[in-house]
């Protein structure tokens, strides 16, 4: 173990075997603990934290699966998983089970289908006798509407033809009458224009009477008026016309009077028709009626029954057995169910697990707490070939198995052959065909490849025939029920038991499975425990060669990137020297062109002094206006080239990290989320504005030293000057005044140079310090992931001895 070295792992001590949980979590604590020491270099403290943070992340979760393990664990009933791929028939296999085994709840349900069942019987045979006496009633009552309806259609005979006979009758009297009708109409219509014309008479000759003078009137007493005359012959004529109408009218009345005695002689018949008809038809009504009011008693009696058959059906459906089994549609167990059973003393426990490919998010939790929890486990499945592999985007069921069950101490695989009709795949032939054991036996090679040793082997078996052969506490009219009776036609019930191999089953589960479950219980138990810890350590070897690598890499590219930078400071140096010593060169050869110019006019000693004066004041300024701007270019120039060096650096270091990060979370469980980041440690911006802080700062850039030079020769340059003898010729002035300028200006270009390289000094040995800087921080990502591997390798050496010491105290 790597680590302290000196300090040994105390062992494990457990008051009970239970207590392993509280002992892992408290070995974990001082695991993490161990971490906590402060580097020597304060640089690193940080990176330690962040160790210690990640490592308390994956301590936190073991400690959940732990914690889950603790709470699922059973100490005391060895437990059996059925798991495997939904419609498997994992609850066909156990109901079968329940059943031959003698469970305690299953006893009590049949119990309860039986006394159930009872009742049904005799519901349903009251029902039918019932049923038969509806039926009776029944026909009677549809013979009572058959003759009810012969008594309708003889009395509707009957009156269609009465009625046709008095229609015939009626049609022969009704000309006759139309016709004094309308005799009487026309009659009655000329008394009407007789007696109005009468009434005009009347009033004229009444005015005329008015009228006439006295004489007249005496005349009108002997001679009557031709109104009087005329009115009188109409007066008699309609008085012969009232008797004519008179005598038309009591024609008329009695023709209408004679209809109306047929019509009443029709009335008379009908209704004694309808009285004979209600005569026949009032005994059947009341036989009818009595039908209907037992019908209706029936019916009451019928409806009970029905809700009593109904009441005890439903409590033969709770009841019946087969009620755990599926119906074929996917996840009909959603919950994990426990059975506990006990065969020769020995107490035991099984679990239906929901099935593995169904609607898996919903039932995923019932899936992991029930192997949580199982000290054995049974993959269920009706293929005889290797479960499927998954692809990208979907776990097959091959992975589900090792995600699983990867913690089981014991697993076997059990192959449920599909039979629905036995009597063409069970009678006088084996279970299992030649190809199909073949293909269980490359089952067997790749389920011990993927689960190892703890894989035990593959048993064979056909639930479906053997849960229909050991009950006959089934639903009535139900499928199972049909199925039953079809198999019995073919086989015994001991016969289909034999052929389905339950009883092989149920013997290696008393022999083999059962024997010594206590320490099974344990060892089961330890190991998961011990699993969890090694997923942990595995997390961590997985961190520990990633961080290992990552070193090598950051180092890598440290030393590649330190030695750019130093290239570039190097030429930085050159440049810099290079163009101070250019600048300088200038100028000295442009004062002393000046100066040379001035002498060619043959100017005085005095005049002379001035000029050389003047040219290196202007000069001076020349070169202090350009050589801060000269040697700014040449610093930006190492800025962008440090930039650009410390900019890769950060981006190999940034890919570097990402990849690192990439390749070990494919590798750690889907559940860990480790960030693998490094803090590069360079802040560009910040390190490079030190870098150009310090040089802009530098003395070389123009200031009071070189200000100082120039003043010292210009002295010099005096008291040379006073020196030249005025007599002599002009030429030989000239050139005592040419010599004059070059040893000034030699003296002048000698103090200007040491003043460069003084300065140059200065200012490069400042900025070796900030390139020092630069060079450390280089180092920081790499000193980073050593330390981070270091903690981890330790963590991990400590978890490991941890591991072995569960190991050692799980082992039978």
């Amino acid at each position: 173990m790597q680590g302290t070295g000196s300090q040994r792992e105390k062992a494990i001590e457990l008051s009970s075997p239970s207590a392993i949980y509280d002992a892992i979590s408290q070995q974990l604590t001082k695991v993490i603990d161990s971490t906590s020491a402060d580097s020597s270099a304060p640089e690193l403290k940080e990176v330690s934290q962040k160790t210690r943070s990640q490592l308390q992340e994956l301590q936190q979760s073991l400690q959940n699966q732990l914690s889950e393990l603790q709470s699922n664990a059973e100490w005391d009933t060895f437990t059996i998983a059925f798991y495997g791929e939904t419609g498997a028939g994992k609850s066909t296999l156990i109901e079968t089970l329940r059943i031959l085994l003698d469970e305690p709840t299953k006893k009590a349900t049949q119990k309860v289908f039986k006394a159930s069942y009872s009742g049904y019987v005799d519901a349903q045979s009251a029902l039918t006798h019932l049923q038969q006496s509806i039926e009776e009633s029944t026909l009677k009552m549809n013979e009572l509407e058959e003759q009810l309806k012969a008594i309708d259609d003889n009395h509707e005979k009957s009156r269609r033809e009465l009625e046709a006979e008095y229609q015939e009758i009626e049609a022969s009297l009704q000309p006759e009458l139309e016709k004094l009708g309308t005799s009487l109409e026309s009659k009655e219509q000329v008394v009407r224009e007789l007696s109005q014309k009468e009434q005009q008479f009347t009033s004229a000759i009444h005015n005329k009477r008015q009228q006439a003078s006295l004489w007249q009137k005496l005349i009108l007493l002997f001679k009557k008026l031709p109104e009087e005359v005329e009115l009188m012959s109409l007066q008699n004529k309609l008085t012969e016309t009232t008797q004519q109408v008179d005598a038309t009218r009591q024609q008329f009345n009695a023709q209408q009077s004679k209809n109306e005695h047929i019509q009443q002689e029709r009335a008379k018949k009908l209704d004694g028709l309808q009285r004979k008809t209600r005569d026949a038809k009032s005994e059947l009504l009341s036989q009818k009626a009595a039908i209907e009011a037992q019908q209706r008693a029936f019916f009451d009696e019928e409806q009970q029954l029905e809700a009593s058959l109904e009441e005890k059906h439903a409590e033969l459906v709770n009841s019946a057995d087969g009620e755990i089994i599926g119906n074929g549609q996917p996840d009909f167990t959603k919950q994990t169910q426990r059975y506990d059973f006990t065969v020769n003393g020995q107490p035991f426990a099984l679990l239906d697990v929901p099935g593995i490919e169904g609607k898996e998010g919903q039932v995923v939790h019932e899936i992991e707490k029930a192997v949580q929890t199982a000290h054995a486990v049974f993959y269920v499945t009706n293929k005889p070939a290797p479960p499927q592999t998954g692809d990208n985007e979907r776990k097959g069921t091959l992975e589900k198995i090792k995600l699983h069950l990867g913690a089981q101490t014991e697993v076997w695989t059990v192959f449920n052959k599909k039979v629905t009709n036995p009597k063409y795949t069970l009678k006088n032939r084996p279970l299992l065909s030649d190809d199909e054991k073949a293909s269980l036996l490359t089952l067997e090679d790749t389920m011990r490849e993927h689960l190892g040793s703890h894989f035990q082997s593959a048993i064979s078996l056909s639930a479906l025939p053997a849960f229909l052969a050991s009950t006959d506490c089934l639903e009535p009219n139900s499928e199972n029920e049909k199925r039953r009776e079809k198999c019995l036609q073919a086989f015994s019930e001991s016969e289909l038991i034999d052929a389905s191999k339950i009883h092989a089953f149920i013997d290696k589960l008393k022999l083999e499975l059962l024997p010594n479950s206590q320490a099974k219980i344990q060892q089961s138990n330890f190991y998961k425990a011990k699993l969890a810890v090694d997923n942990t350590t595995d997390a961590l070897d997985v961190l520990s060669d990633t961080f290992s690598t990552l070193t090598d890499e950051l180092n890598s590219t440290q030393n590649s990137s330190q030695h750019q930078l130093k290239t570039s400071f190097s030429a930085l140096q050159k440049r810099l020297h290079s163009r101070g010593e250019s600048m300088l060169q200038r100028f000295s050869r442009r004062a002393r062109q000046s100066t040379y110019e001035a002498i060619e006019k043959d100017i005085s000693n005095d005049a002379f002094k001035q000029a050389l004066k003047t040219a290196i004041k202007t000069e001076q300024d020349v070169l202090n206006q350009k050589l801060p701007d000269a040697m700014e270019h040449e610093i930006k120039r190492f800025q962008e080239d440090v930039a650009d060096i410390l900019k890769r650096f950060e981006e190999q270091t940034q890919e570097l990290s990402n990849i690192s990060e990439q390749l070990s979370s494919s590798k750690l469980d889907e559940k860990l989320n480790l960030k693998i980041k490094i803090d590069n440690g360079i802040n560009v911006t910040g390190l490079v504005a030190s870098v150009i802080g310090g040089l802009v700062s530098a003395p070389f850039t123009g200031g009071a030293g070189l200000y100082f030079v120039i003043a010292s020769a210009a002295g010099v340059v005096v008291s040379v000057a006073k020196a030249v003898a005025s007599f002599f010729s002009t030429s030989y002035k000239m050139s005592q005044q040419r010599k004059s300028t070059d040893e000034n200006l030699h003296k002048v270009m000698e103090q200007l140079k040491q003043s460069l390289a003084d300065n140059l000094d200065n200012a490069i040995s400042e900025m070796k310090s900030i390139v020092k800087d630069l060079d450390n921080a280089l180092e920081n990502p790499t000193k980073q992931a050593k330390r981070r591997h270091q903690m981890i390798q330790q963590a991990s050496g400590r978890l490991k001895t941890l591991s072995n010491q569960v190991n050692a105290l799980g082992v039978i």
